[in-house]
């Protein structure tokens, strides 16, 4: 490593910008539902920019911001908050905005590789490095002249293109399954919509049965196929809310049952990993809150209206009730079931209370549509592979992640090397 440069961001032919604080800051009558992307820290995800949730400018908005205009190849770094959070702008993103919460930095692509100083920026040291740089008791930040002084090491430009070609190589097999794991997700979601929200499933003949004419009866909620019912939550499965066990014995945690908190369930259909673990003990001071892998968790307070399903024995918090189907094919039903009385579950938990909270006897008695059990079996037979599937790639994202956590801060301090000779 001894022919690495070392220096800081502000000594490096690098731009550094950042959004908009004055008059002209967009309020929120300004944000649109389409236009120009306007980018918060909350919109960066993975390293990258997530469409989810974003909201834009109208063009005539965009051009009187005359900061925090971006480029595809720019780094963004979340300046407040989450402080530290990095995201690399890619073609479908540039010229957008950047509110006053990021700063973008523009590399001179004769020196610095944008996608080298991405991923240096990245890893969990620099992550790390950002805070300590941090100011501000209230709410700490990161302000522009404390991130010049943020040391940097950097080989010559064609190394950094190797390590970062050997890196994006990573990224790209990760981008490709998420992006399977969307249109599979999208497909089984649309079979759902037109089966049970249309009632056009296949009748005995093959046809769609509604459209077709089949017979509609009424329930408790509005019309329905002849042969289903309304009914509860608890007659599909049994209802299970979680328990934190206690911590004054640290026996408890720090094993390798897995123990779902709300955080654990943010964008994951399945889970795979929890930040936080159980020991056996831990699990069998409470063991009737365990529970089984295929079980359909839901966040019931704070955040309310997540749905995650288990890979495998676990225990929640209290935060969490779950429904332990009674089938193992009712699993994908009730996942998008539940996922869809969303809105409703976050209208009943904030009625009158400042923290949003669904208790569990209001959970379990919540109606839901019962369809024929013919059904059921047809639709779990139909999007069953796709769930499978999806489990399937994010076990290798989870696995490819990993080997490129370990790969970076190697490539990143000279211990390994793309071609050392």
């Amino acid at each position: 490593m001894t022919d690495w440069k070392e220096t800081t961001l502000g000594e490096l032919p690098i731009q550094i910008g950042d959004g908009n604080y004055s008059s002209k800051y967009p309020n929120a009558s300004e944000l649109l539902d389409k236009g120009i992307p306007f980018i918060s820290n909350k919109d960066l995800c993975n390293g990258r920019i997530s469409g989810g949730d974003l909201r834009y400018l109208s063009d005539q908005k965009h051009a009187e911001l005359l900061k925090g205009h971006i480029k595809t190849g720019d780094v963004l770094v979340s300046t407040r908050a989450n402080i530290g959070d990095i995201a690399l702008v890619t073609k479908e993103f540039n010229d957008a905005n950047i509110n006053a919460q990021l700063v973008f930095l523009r590399a001179d692509e004769k020196i610095v590789h944008s996608k080298y100083l991405f991923y240096l920026l990245s890893s969990k040291k620099y992550r790390q490095i950002f805070q300590n740089f941090s100011s501000g008791s209230a709410q700490a930040q990161l302000p522009i002249h404390s991130l010049k002084r943020v040391p940097i090491v950097y080989p010559d430009i064609s190394e950094q293109k190797e390590i970062a070609g050997a890196l994006s190589s990573l990224d790209d097999k990760i981008e490709l399954l998420r992006e399977e794991n969307k249109t599979l997700e999208a497909t089984a979601q649309a079979i759902f919509k037109e089966w049970f929200v249309n009632f056009n499933f296949p009748n005995a003949e093959g046809k769609p049965y509604k459209s077709s004419g089949g017979k509609m009866i009424d329930s408790e909620l509005g019309e329905i196929p002849g042969g289903w019912r309304a009914g509860k939550i608890y007659e599909a499965g049994k209802v299970i809310c979680g328990k934190t066990p206690s911590k004054e014995n640290i026996d408890f945690f720090g094993g390798k049952i897995p123990f779902i908190k709300i955080p654990d369930m943010h964008g994951q259909m399945f889970l795979l990993n929890t930040n936080d673990k159980l020991s056996k003990n831990g699990a069998d001071s409470q063991k009737t809150k365990t529970i089984p892998k295929n079980s359909i968790c839901v966040s019931c307070i704070a955040t309310v209206g997540l749905v995650s399903i288990t890979t495998e024995d676990s225990q929640t918090n209290q935060q969490i009730n779950s429904v332990v189907p009674n089938e193992e094919s009712l699993v994908e039903y009730l996942f998008f079931a539940l996922r869809a009385m969303s809105e409703s579950l976050t209208s009943i938990g904030s009625s009158g209370t400042t923290t949003a909270n669904v208790n569990t006897g209001t959970f379990m008695n919540l109606e839901i549509l019962i369809p024929a059990d013919k059904c059921i079996l047809s639709f779990h037979e139909t999007v069953g592979s796709m769930f499978s599937k999806i489990k399937e790639n994010n076990f290798k994202i989870q696995t490819l992640s990993r080997f490129r956590d370990t790969l970076l801060p190697k490539l990143m301090s000279g211990e390994v090397r793309v071609n050392p000779f």
